[in-house]
């Protein structure tokens, strides 16, 4: 008679069981979202911190100026999507590479075409690309390779995250990259995998250098699927991810690319010195007149004639161009991909030959070390091309390979220690490379870096295009005689004509004192004079005497009687004007002062003395 009732107790505790069990993993799902979440905002503000990191000590370098304003590469950069945005077209120097300046213009145009606000941006893309990165190698080797990742990758951004450079938006696609394919790889994703192919070759086009991985990854595809049904497969999709992202690549330079210049411009000079054994600047002192003379304005012509002039030494005589290769090879091998332009070790580290050899004898151990090998195989076979000219910059796309090589290596000679120290001692330690997941329900977590992927190359490749062609972000412009464009200005000034709220970065000076402000874009005129100093930039002897009560910004010419300012990015100028003297608001203004000739590549600079609204 009691057996029913001991059935139903049976029962009874069976579905407390499931009850409880759902329960406990409700608050493990929770707890790991919660972490996720803490993570993800620490790496954003980690990120934030290093972009902004100039905006408080309103430091100069080549690069910037007075902590914000853009110079040289930076300029161009950050000129190049601004243009685009504008004219609905590239100008000579966004045509090298058609797919940085249409990033850059996403950036902006996100940023509401401040540059201020477009280095936030590009600060919070960073952040979120390193965090998927380190946590696909937390979910396979445990926290140990993921703090390891994270901290070379905020480490190696110092240098270029604050500025417009091209390499921070290659380290955000292969960061990125590195975590589908990682995902891939665990999971045995055919798709994933061309998709994280599809990033990397995007990333690579908008920031060049080791080319030699999207070969690579091509060919490995058929080891990391070895199936019958799955391998040709696999190399197929990613050989038509490399052919899509190279294709959208030339897309872009057909419909928006300027006829004076020409895709990938700018290695015509370092192939011309690799054939006379020389740098990339050989071309300016060997053809000094020809160069100086069509660089700006027809960079197309420039850039054939060195490529002939460097396919003619070389048949001539292969032997400048071998020893150069090996030098570069040389210098690669002997630097550290963490410290400096070329490594800044001296020549004395032998960090990356070690590391390489420590991961090419690990490659049998598993899948994710032979993808690590591979971005270092590639950076090695591409090392005697672009590493003289380029050092670690040309490697920036594939540097989150590079850590996680470090990372893994780290990893594994620390849990081999463990090891020998318990069978020595007879005691447990923590395991630090035990996989952890901060996947709360597997459906979201897994599909973040695939969803992040997808937006990132939507932002480089369809966002851009959309803006340029829409005029989504284009600021009213004179009339195209450009009769009432610029007021008539004292003889030996020039004139400009800009929108107020346009200019994309300012810096107001103010006298020094106790509350003198401290942070970009209003700062003190002691704190700008001594950022100065550590500038070797062109345009510093022309600021050093600006006094205080006055502006520098980065403005946008909109006049239009001068299209020779559309070829190069000549219609960026640093304006130079008492704090007021161009109104906060209202239409256009034209500004008349002193031009000032600074560098043939701009931007230009003009002191201004008067400005007045146009009718």
């Amino acid at each position: 008679m009691q057996f029913p009732s001991k059935q139903a107790d049976v029962v009874e505790n069976v579905h407390q069981n499931k009850i409880a069990s759902i329960s406990m993993n409700r608050d493990k799902n929770l707890r790991k979202i919660l972490l996720s979440i803490f993570l993800l905002f620490a790496f954003l503000l980690m990120s934030v911190a290093i972009a902004a990191r100039f905006w408080l000590s309103v430091d100069s370098t080549y690069l910037v100026i007075g902590g914000l304003l853009p110079w040289s590469d930076s300029h161009g950069h950050a000129f190049s999507g601004l243009h685009l945005l504008q004219e609905g077209a590239l100008d000579v120097f966004g045509t090298r590479r058609s797919l940085s300046s249409a990033f850059s213009a996403t950036r902006l145009l996100l940023g509401g075409l401040s540059l201020q606000g477009a280095l936030l941006v590009q600060a919070l893309l960073f952040g979120i690309a390193v965090f998927l990165a380190a946590r696909a190698v937390l979910r396979t080797h445990g926290w140990l390779a993921a703090a390891i990742l994270s901290a070379l990758c905020l480490f190696a951004a110092q240098e270029t995250l604050p500025t417009s450079l091209s390499e921070t938006s290659g380290v955000i696609f292969g960061a990125v990259a590195l975590a589908i394919l990682w995902q891939a790889l665990g999971a045995g994703s055919v798709r994933l995998y061309a998709l994280g192919v599809l990033v990397l070759a995007v990333g690579l086009n908008i920031r060049p250098g080791d080319l030699a991985i999207l070969p690579l990854c091509v060919v490995a595809a058929a080891y990391f699927f070895p199936g019958r049904g799955t391998r040709w497969q696999a190399v197929g999709l990613a050989a038509l991810a490399v052919l899509a992202a190279s294709g959208a690549a030339m897309a872009w330079g057909l419909a928006f690319g300027n006829p004076a210049g020409a895709p990938q411009a700018n290695f015509a000079y370092t192939l011309y010195g690799l054939s006379v054994g020389q740098d990339w600047g050989a071309g300016f002192r060997d053809h000094p007149d020809l160069l100086q003379r069509l660089a700006v304005e027809q960079e197309r012509v420039v850039s054939g004639f060195l490529f002939d002039r460097a396919v003619a030494n070389i048949l001539a005589d292969p032997r400048p161009l071998i020893g150069q290769c090996l030098a570069n090879l040389g210098h690669y091998l002997v630097s550290t991909p963490l410290i400096g332009y070329h490594g800044g070790m001296g020549g004395t580290s032998f960090l990356t030959a070690a590391l390489s050899v420590a991961v090419l004898l690990s490659i049998r151990r598993s899948a994710f070390d032979t993808l690590v090998a591979l971005a270092i195989v590639s950076t090695f076979l591409s090392a005697g091309l672009v590493y003289g000219d380029g050092g670690w910059k040309s490697a920036s796309t594939l540097f989150p390979f590079w850590a996680a090589a470090i990372a893994l290596t780290a990893s594994g000679i620390v849990t081999g220690l463990r090891g020998w120290l318990a069978r020595r001692s007879g005691r447990s330690f923590p395991i630090p490379s035990a996989p952890i997941s901060l996947d709360g329900r597997s459906a979201g977590g897994v599909a973040a870096a695939p969803l992040f992927g997808c937006v990132l190359v939507l932002f480089a490749v369809f966002v851009p295009a959309v803006a340029a062609v829409t005029g989504l972000a284009r600021q009213p412009v004179p009339g195209k005689a450009g009769m009432a464009a610029v007021p008539d200005c004292p003889e030996g000034q020039d004139g400009i004509v800009l929108r107020p709220g346009f200019p994309t970065a300012t810096l107001r000076l103010h006298p020094s004192g106790p509350s003198s402000p401290h942070l970009v874009p209003d700062i003190g005129i002691d704190d700008f004079r001594r950022g100065l100093e550590h500038s070797q930039s062109e345009v510093v002897p022309y600021l050093k005497d600006v006094p205080a009560g006055f502006s520098v910004s980065y403005v946008y010419d909109l006049r239009q009687d001068r299209p020779e300012l559309s070829r190069w990015a000549l219609r960026a100028v640093y304006l130079v004007a008492p704090t007021g003297l161009v109104p906060a608001s209202g239409g256009l203004i034209a500004v008349c002062g002193t031009p000032v000739s600074v560098s043939l590549f701009g931007p230009r600079l003009l002191r201004a003395t008067s400005a007045r609204p146009l009718p």
